[in-house]
């Protein structure tokens, strides 16, 4: 019994107070590598020995020693070194230096020029440890100058565009703005930097500002925004608004946004829809002067041929009743001109009875047939059909008139609060980069499609290659529930 709780007792002293196994660490290996490659190169000078040194300095960057504890692991290197060669004068030759093992063994005695030489082996072995270290502080000069003039470059660029340019916290708190923020909106910067970027937004426009920016911190890409900013002075200033996330240290931090003023543009594109409504107006009024005046005159025409082919002979007769064939066709070609220029079905009817009768029309001329998918498409505001109807008209006038195509398809249904359009051709495509920059027939009807668009906020995008076809996606928001209403019902 008592054998067994000594043996219990033991053992448990063994657990909690035995002898603990010493783990060196990275700074005491390298310490070690150090001195037993520094006393090889005092007794060799080889080129090895130097190799070892660069390595053992490369390793101790890469582990976090910095030079002092470098030279530290050399002061103690070389005292393990020199010290048993060191004899002072007055041992005289008599003097043994003490081994490593206990042992007293004969030392050589240095003389003070061997000394001097032993010490200056030694500096360049530390200076071949050291290379690593001035290389990597050679690397981070360089480094930091080419940021600190990468830095001045942005900062010129930032201060000197004409863009404004701006940087909030990820709560759309104002971090910086530069000059061109402080003259357009008036707010000197540290006034801006204790706003919230909806602060400077108008009201209308804050919601869409708060939704850019949370799609930016959420990781998606939104395109431009466009909305108005408000000045100090209560001025609104439309501008355009593209952003992106700031990093650091790998997590974003910020956003980063640029606004660019678009008061020019947007009264370009006032005057360009004031130029269009009137181009429509005269469409207008040149559609019904076909259709009524030159209606009624050809219908006279029709009425006086029929009695002068009465009082003439049969056979000249028949020759008048041909010339009757031609009027005909000329009134079918007048009424075709002023549908085109201003359907009267489309201020009547609507956006779909219009677009068949146009795809009618143009199916009749070309020979291509023209399938129409529509899923109860009702009424939408007219501005809002006559931009499609224009543009409708365009994109099914490329498809038999450029794609050598032999069917075309066209889909018109509401989808996710818009209004979609989509014509499909199985013709030859085209490459669209060339056509947008090219002055070409095509290249001005594509531009023209998508100025118009941008009257009712509608974007275009078009799909095509060489030899494989084109699709043009036409879509517009509807502008409010009245519409979207009249649009289901």
């Amino acid at each position: 019994m008592a054998r067994s709780t000594t043996a219990r007792t033991r053992g448990v002293a063994k657990v909690s107070s035995g002898p603990q196994i010493y783990k060196p660490s990275i700074k005491d290996e390298l310490a070690d590598r150090y001195s037993a490659a520094l006393k090889q190169y005092l007794r060799e000078s080889g080129e090895q020995s130097l190799q070892e040194a660069y390595e053992i300095g490369r390793q101790a960057i890469s582990n976090g020693l910095c030079v002092t504890e470098m030279v530290t692991i050399h002061h103690d290197a070389l005292i393990k070194s020199l010290l048993p060669l060191l004899v002072p004068e007055e041992q005289g030759e008599d003097f043994r230096a003490p081994g490593g093992d206990g042992e007293e063994r004969e030392a050589p005695i240095l003389q003070p020029q061997d000394r001097k030489h032993l010490v200056k082996s030694s500096e360049a072995f530390l200076d071949e440890c050291l290379m690593p270290f001035e290389i990597t502080y050679l690397g981070y000069v360089e480094a930091n100058e080419a940021l600190r003039m990468s830095e001045e470059r942005y900062r010129e660029l930032f201060e000197n565009a004409n863009d404004i340019i701006f940087t909030t916290d990820l709560m759309g708190n104002f971090i910086s703005i530069n000059r061109a923020g402080e003259q357009v909106t008036g707010y000197a910067r540290e006034a801006a930097r204790r706003m919230n970027f909806g602060e400077m937004c108008a009201p209308e426009s804050q919601e869409a500002a708060f939704q850019m920016l949370d799609r930016r911190v959420m990781g998606e890409a939104p395109g431009p925004c466009e909305l108005d900013l408000l000045t100090r002075d209560g001025r609104r200033i439309p501008v355009e608004i593209s952003c992106q996330l700031v990093y650091r240290e790998e997590k974003p931090f910020g956003i980063q946004a640029i606004a660019r003023d678009i008061a020019e543009r947007k009264r370009a594109q006032e005057s360009l829809r004031h130029l269009t409504e009137a181009l429509e107006q005269e469409a207008k009024r040149i559609a019904h002067a076909l259709h009524d005046e030159a209606g009624q005159l050809l219908a006279s025409v029709h009425i006086a041929l029929e009695s002068v082919a009465r009082d003439l002979p049969a056979a000249q007769g028949e020759r008048v009743r041909g010339i009757q064939g031609l009027l005909d066709e000329i009134e079918d070609q007048l009424r075709r001109l002023s549908h085109e220029l201003r359907p009267t079905i489309l201020d009547d009817l609507g956006l779909e009875p219009a677009i068949e009768f146009l795809s009618q029309g143009i199916s009749a001329r070309t020979g291509v047939p023209i399938v129409i998918e529509a899923d109860g498409v009702g009424r939408l505001p007219a501005h809002i059909e006559e931009v499609l109807y224009r543009v409708m008209q365009e994109a099914l006038m490329n498809a038999s008139k450029h794609a050598k195509a032999t069917s075309i398809n066209v889909t018109l249904k509401q989808q996710a609060g818009e209004f979609i359009c989509q014509v499909r051709d199985n013709g030859i495509g085209f490459d669209l980069r060339t056509a947008l920059t090219g002055n070409t027939e095509r290249g001005f009807g594509l531009i023209n499609m998508r100025e118009r668009l941008k009257f009712v906020g509608g974007t275009c995008v078009i799909t095509s290659s060489p030899n494989q076809g084109t699709e043009v996606l036409i879509a517009v928001p509807l502008e409010s529930r009245d519409a979207a209403q009249n649009l289901a019902g």
